[in-house]
């Protein structure tokens, strides 16, 4: 039953057991490898675990061995290469996952954190302002739209930002973090 291993690793996951669901990632892709979901669920956990060399020696030949994969397959690539500081890769990567699902927000988000590292502010603000219309519940798209606004100056309108992701999720310590920053600057 590769679904119940699978659900077993996220379980895992969820309980912040990372090595744990990797490896009944691991279990439940031998038995259903051709299971996109099982796929993408281990090389998010790799990712989250920052172990992306790991998820790039498994994932990149998983989607050219298929006809056609999810977009959420590519994302993990992005956020593999993006973790490696491979600007490049990482945005084709996320690119070609918002080609297969245009309002896919974590690949939004993912491209918009690439092109703010490439100095294009202006377009990863648009890039994460477009994530925020697809999902006002994303904390993520918010809190990557504060830190373009904040580079750009607009103070008050980052402070806005930081404060949705907020409310969207208390927990989310690096829009705390960059609320305190702000502060600081502002004096």
């Amino acid at each position: 039953q590769p679904r119940c291993i699978n659900n077993l690793g996220s379980i895992a996951r969820d309980r912040g057991d990372r090595m744990a669901a990797a490896d009944l990632y691991r279990r439940a892709l031998r038995l259903a490898p051709a299971d996109d979901e099982i796929a993408c669920n281990l090389g998010t956990v790799l990712v989250e675990d920052d172990r992306p060399d790991e998820a790039l020696r498994f994932l990149p030949g998983y989607v050219s061995s298929r006809p056609s994969v999810s977009a959420e397959a590519h994302a993990v690539i992005g956020r593999a290469h993006l973790q490696l500081d491979d600007l490049d890769e990482a945005e084709r990567a996320f690119r070609t996952a918002l080609s297969i699902d245009a309002r896919h927000v974590s690949a939004h988000v993912g491209l918009s954190q690439v092109l703010q590292q490439k100095n294009h502010t202006e377009k990863a603000l648009a890039i994460a302002l477009a994530a925020t219309k697809i999902d006002p519940g994303s904390a993520q798209a918010h809190y990557t739209a504060g830190l373009c606004l904040a580079e750009l100056g607009a103070t008050e309108k980052a402070r806005e930002a930081y404060e949705r992701a907020l409310e969207v999720d208390p927990s989310f310590h690096a829009a705390l973090m960059s609320l305190g920053y702000l502060a600081m600057e502002l004096g």
